[in-house]
């Protein structure tokens, strides 16, 4: 009877015990940052008000966590590309141009592609994923950062292109490598390699048309990391993406990358088709959205004549 006595006594004592741990891990994860004594000047460089760190409590802060890190790059890169196959197909079409044989396209950023006499090419999207990674890598390795690429290691894995009736999207999505920003954290004081991946993936959205002269016009659409929308790391890394290239707000930098990509593809040529490809007379040209499909656009390249024009 004893021995029953003692063994029920250790067993309420052990429940009491378990459902204190219980409500003191509830009460835990419902605190803020702020409550629990973590000083928000570790951060005092980010917006603050964008990130929502002094409101996020202790237990959506490790979710966001372990969300943010289970992401798997077939989910992320759809239409992927092969360089050593998408090298031929570019080097193809840059045949008779001044970028015939070269290994560096980052002068396609300012400068256009011209040739002898007008051509018809056709693009696919991929062409345009190789053309744009070979771009961004080139800038990267000669330190020659513009204020989109400052402090930001990125390599392009998708453009995808695609239409639904009249209307043409682009979809663009780049790894980055955001040691930069663990190592910045990290000198304030906090250990936070274990938490974060090495790599995270950046989404960019436009819709796409195309002026009179056969340049796209991309407006933004969306800007996701690790196809998180409301993740506080995410906020975190875009807030750190602003400070780091100087940009007002995402919307301003997503159009920046816009106009980057819009600029690229006009220096390739005009988005347009030529009647029977006969590119003489201007008026066999016709520039627009037409020229846009599925995973692909056609363009009227430059000659060196009317190159400045």
């Amino acid at each position: 009877m004893l021995i029953k006595r003692v063994i029920n006594s250790i067993f309420v004592f052990l429940l009491i015990i378990i459902i204190f741990i219980s409500l003191s891990f509830v009460v835990l994860f419902n605190l803020t940052p702020a409550q629990i004594g973590f000083s928000l000047d570790y951060f005092k460089d980010f917006n603050m008000k964008e990130i929502e760190l002094a409101d996020i409590k202790l237990g959506n802060f490790l979710k966001d966590i372990i969300v943010f890190n289970y992401v798997k790059e077939n989910d992320m890169v759809q239409n992927n590309f092969s360089k050593i196959i998408e090298e031929k197909h570019v080097q193809s079409n840059f045949k008779e141009s001044r970028l015939d044989g070269k290994k560096d396209f980052s002068s396609l950023i300012i400068n256009r592609l011209t040739y002898p006499t007008k051509k018809v090419l056709t693009y696919s999207d991929r062409m345009l994923a190789y053309i744009f990674d070979n771009i961004f890598n080139n800038l990267l390795n000669k330190n020659n950062y513009s204020a989109l690429l400052k402090g930001i290691k990125i390599s392009v894995g998708e453009i995808s292109i695609f239409t639904e009736n009249s209307s043409a999207f682009l979809r663009v999505v780049y790894l980055a490598d955001i040691n930069n920003l663990i190592k910045e954290i990290e000198s304030r004081g906090i250990k936070v390699s274990k938490f974060f991946p090495k790599k995270i993936y950046l989404e960019n959205c436009f819709s796409m048309n195309v002026n009179e002269k056969g340049k796209a016009i991309l407006e933004p659409l969306s800007f996701t990391i690790n196809n998180r929308e409301n993740n506080f790391i995410s906020r975190l890394i875009k807030s750190y993406i602003l400070k780091t290239t100087g940009f007002d707000s995402e919307y301003e930098m997503n159009l920046q990358l816009g106009k980057i990509i819009s600029d690229v593809i006009f220096n390739l040529g005009s988005i347009g088709l030529a009647e029977n490809n006969k590119t003489d007379n201007l008026s066999d040209l016709t520039f627009g959205i037409s020229a846009v499909f599925n995973h692909g656009i056609t363009v009227i390249t430059h000659d060196n004549v009317t190159s400045k024009s």
